[in-house]
């Protein structure tokens, strides 16, 4: 039988291969852009995101220009991606909050990031391990499914915890969110969360917590 180590192991050693080098998902040109994008990707795919903001980052140039929005020209122009309204504001608000008291600069601290509205530790381990390579490995729906059909952590695990115990389970060196952005993927194109998962791709299909239950 396969201990969580062993199995967290082959699944970042099928990713890699599989995967390789990926680029951000998101697109942006200055780290407050990718702060943004983070945030309007929740609960929204990532073509979307990219193509709102593409008109977001060519209307506004720089932070201050956040600040002093009407919060519905930037609701209109983000009204594609999901709880939108709830999005603007964070967007706007937290602009406001690094022009006044952070002097435009983004605090390279998880726990100062979470002040800002719409940073939670996903969003501020994706950007902080994204342009600052910081060991975090942020987890969202699909690191959260693959862990759990895996048993790597028990049915009820915290976001919190499942990244505490995936990165107690990741080899030496291996470089967090390279695997964190590999896991996703692999959530997405194989271990779905629907009926047409391809588990028949899967390294570990004989020992996915999902099959076993199935089989029962």
């Amino acid at each position: 039988m396969l201990s969580k180590k062993e199995k967290f192991e082959i699944l970042i050693d099928f990713t890699e291969k599989k995967y390789g080098t990926q680029k951000t998902f998101l697109h942006y040109t200055k780290d407050y852009e990718l702060l943004f994008a983070i945030i309007l990707s929740a609960q929204s795919k990532d073509d979307i995101v990219n193509k709102v903001t593409k008109q977001l980052f060519e209307r506004y140039k720089e932070l201050e220009d956040y600040k002093n929005a009407d919060i519905e020209d930037i609701f209109l122009i983000i009204k594609e991606v999901g709880l939108v309204r709830q999005k603007a504001l964070y967007i706007k608000n937290s602009a406001t909050i690094l022009v006044d008291k952070f002097n435009k600069q983004i605090p390279l601290d998880r726990e100062l990031l979470t002040i800002l509205p719409g940073v939670g530790t996903k969003v501020s381990g994706v950007f902080l391990g994204e342009l600052y390579d910081f060991h975090f490995l942020p987890v969202d729906t699909h690191i959260s499914r693959i862990a759990k059909k895996l048993d790597l952590v028990t049915a009820n695990a915290t976001p919190d915890n499942i990244e505490k115990t995936l990165l107690s389970l990741l080899p030496k060196g291996e470089n967090s969110i390279r695997v964190h952005k590999h896991l996703i993927s692999f959530g997405r194109d194989i271990c779905l969360p629907n009926k047409n998962r391809n588990c028949y791709l899967c390294p570990l299909e004989k020992v996915c917590k999902h099959k076993i239950d199935n089989l029962k």
